[in-house]
């Protein structure tokens, strides 16, 4: 019974979690991934039932104590009002937070059953599995980072490493890098689309221009080593990132300047309607 019940919670995390553990058979995790699924299907969908009816009820007393006050009773009998209150009262329920909330569940409780019962798939619950996969991303960019920099080259080319991370991790790499360059002083070509993450990285900037491409300015990053990420709302981060977004502005109305067929097409497009 034991077994059964820790099947029962471990079934909601994913493959690579589950493994640490060996309390059930695999038997038992399918058959704990179906009672998981039947119970959190089922359970939210009672809870979202419940609170519809005493929501529904508590919110018509108000509209048709409202309409009572202004002296409209015979509205009330109006089988289109009455319809209508329905439908308002219903959409109000609809987009609550937390009714959004039950849906979700409900729904992943039951994919989860039916992947119990029609496919034997454990499915683990969603929020987990993208914990996971996050997690994931983090430990491969940090393992090509480790690879990259194990021969000790004398000069390592970075193209868009921490590309696909979202903003936590990504922070926690940022972090990471600055840890490993602390270390080994090597020179480093950081190429990145992000201007925080370059002065927060970088002695030096190279900002480029559009096509054809040139080095438009090198920004001096004088911020003291060792960096943390408090030094980024620092005036001196500002004006960096201030002289860079000149720059790069500049280079983008460079970019949409229109020129032959384009200025065609715009021409074209502004006279659609005469």
């Amino acid at each position: 019974m034991v077994s059964f019940l820790a099947g029962i919670l471990l079934s909601l995390l994913p493959e690579r979690y589950r493994r640490w553990w060996e309390p059930a058979s695999t038997l038992d995790f399918l058959r704990a991934s179906f009672v998981s699924g039947l119970v959190q299907g089922l359970g939210c969908f009672v809870v979202f039932i419940l609170r519809y009816l005493a929501f529904f009820q508590q919110r018509v007393m108000e509209m048709g104590g409202q309409v009572m006050g202004a002296g409209a009773e015979e509205a009330l009998g109006v089988s289109s009002v009455q319809y209508g209150m329905g439908i308002v009262t219903t959409l109000e329920y609809l987009i609550q937070p937390l009714t959004l909330l039950l849906i979700y569940f409900a729904l992943e409780g039951a994919v989860r059953l039916a992947g119990a019962a029609f496919t034997e798939q454990i499915l683990p619950s969603l929020p987990l599995h993208l914990t996971a996969w996050a997690q994931e991303r983090l430990a491969q960019r940090r393992a090509e980072l480790a690879r990259a920099m194990i021969n000790r080259p004398h000069l390592m080319i970075m193209d868009e490493p921490f590309r696909g991370l979202d903003a936590m991790s990504r922070e926690l790499m940022q972090e990471f890098y600055l840890r490993l360059f602390e270390q080994n002083r090597r020179t480093n070509l950081f190429v990145t689309s992000e201007i925080e993450e370059a002065i927060f990285l970088a002695d030096h900037v190279v900002v480029m221009s559009s096509r054809p491409t040139t080095v438009r300015a090198v920004i001096e990053i004088d911020l003291p080593r060792p960096r943390d990420f408090n030094m980024l709302s620092s005036p001196e981060v500002y004006e960096y990132k201030r002289q860079a977004m000149e720059i790069l502005h500049e280079e983008a109305l460079k970019s949409f300047k229109p020129s032959g067929t384009q200025a065609d097409f715009v021409e074209a497009y502004s006279r659609r309607h005469e």
